[in-house]
């Protein structure tokens, strides 16, 4: 994530830490009536230690099933594990989503001997105010919030997977995943009315998982349009070569003329790279237009078999900086998929679907 310091690896997993974080314990650190709440500090530091013992909870159950964990980012609202992929099989998406929230409840039992908690109002007023008497009582009411607003049947929460996860034992996992949305989005609704008379943290949290429920089903039923196809039915056959040495102004004219907008590069018969519309531009803001292409070109070749599942080279395109996938079939090279075939191809199927259920 831009903006991020890597502060360390555990189990191989980069730990970054977002540069407004800085800020927040900056603000914790202002005198009040003279005193320096050191305390507050070494708190916020510690819940955000809890933090990142939920997001490796979720990187370890999910390296179980052999998916890959790029790196946990410390924001100010929390933390962000970014997984290679969300597993689909229930079981596993269970198994991935409870493990977060099962870490804060196993550090809520270990704080359990050291917490002492009082519902009178003096004593419920007092730990408003963080201090050595109070310290672990409060960081145990901290995990025990978490795993409560973690496991709220909503996305993007842990809950709301888990939720999806025992809907898709019974139901397709479209169907599951938009009963989990719209669960998530009427929670949404009580969080903002709630918030815009009483907590405005509140209306902020309820349109966030609005956002996250709506954004999560769309990612799915769009991905459902590709199941079943495979990359040839997108293939671009044939495709555009240039040379190396060619200059930028070669391609800008066959993509105005409309004959190609993905490109080949090609050095002494090797592949060496690829050129699309973006590079393309980006390429002509910083080089002249008889710039040779292999100055612009994405020398990051990323291949597909082209009889791989579709939704493969979606997932393939989404995790790597390249937008066009070179396919390859019985060891060579025979055209090209980008991601712009696959929005139109999944925008059609979209399109046919809705016209058989008119």
């Amino acid at each position: 994530m831009k903006g991020s310091f890597v502060i360390g690896r555990v189990a191989g997993i980069e730990i970054s830490i977002h540069w407004t974080f800085f800020i927040l314990l900056a603000v914790l650190l202002i005198p009040v009536k003279g005193v320096v709440p050191y305390w507050n500090a070494v708190f916020m530091l510690l819940i955000f230690a809890c933090v990142v013992l939920h997001e490796l909870g979720h990187a370890l159950a999910a390296k179980h099933y052999g998916i890959i964990t790029r790196d946990i980012t410390l924001l100010p609202i929390g933390g962000v594990a970014r997984l290679e992929k969300i597993p689909e099989k229930p079981r596993q998406e269970l198994v991935v989503a409870i493990a977060g929230p099962m870490v804060n409840v196993l550090i809520a039992m270990s704080l359990i001997p050291f917490v002492h908690f009082s519902f009178e109002p003096d004593q419920v007023q007092q730990l408003a105010v963080i201090r050595p008497s109070n310290f672990l009582t409060n960081l145990f009411m901290v995990n025990t919030s978490l795993v409560a607003f973690n496991l709220l049947p909503a996305f993007p929460m842990d809950g709301g997977r888990v939720l999806r996860a025992l809907l898709s034992f019974k139901l397709p996992r479209v169907k599951a995943t938009r009963i989990a949305a719209l669960i998530g989005q009427g929670i949404a609704v009580v969080f903002g009315v709630i918030g815009f008379f009483i907590n405005p943290f509140l209306l902020f949290i309820g349109i966030f998982i609005f956002y996250g429920a709506q954004q999560e089903y769309l990612a799915v039923e769009s991905k459902s349009y590709l199941m079943g196809h495979r990359v040839s039915d997108v293939t671009i056959h044939p495709f555009a070569r240039l040379e190396a040495s060619s200059p930028i102004s070669e391609a800008v004219k066959d993509l105005l003329e409309g004959a190609h907008h993905d490109f080949v590069i090609y050095d002494n018969n090797q592949v060496v790279g690829t050129v699309g519309r973006v590079e393309l531009v980006r390429g002509l803001s910083h080089f002249d237009a008889q710039t040779p292409v292999k100055e612009i070109m994405d020398s990051q070749l990323e291949i597909v078999p082209f009889d791989a599942p579709m939704e493969d080279a979606l997932e393939k395109i989404q995790k790597v900086k390249s937008r066009i996938l070179l396919v390859v079939k019985n060891n060579e090279l025979f055209g090209l998929v980008d991601l712009e075939n696959l929005v139109s191809f999944m925008m059609l199927q979209q399109a046919a679907q809705q016209r058989q259920s008119a």
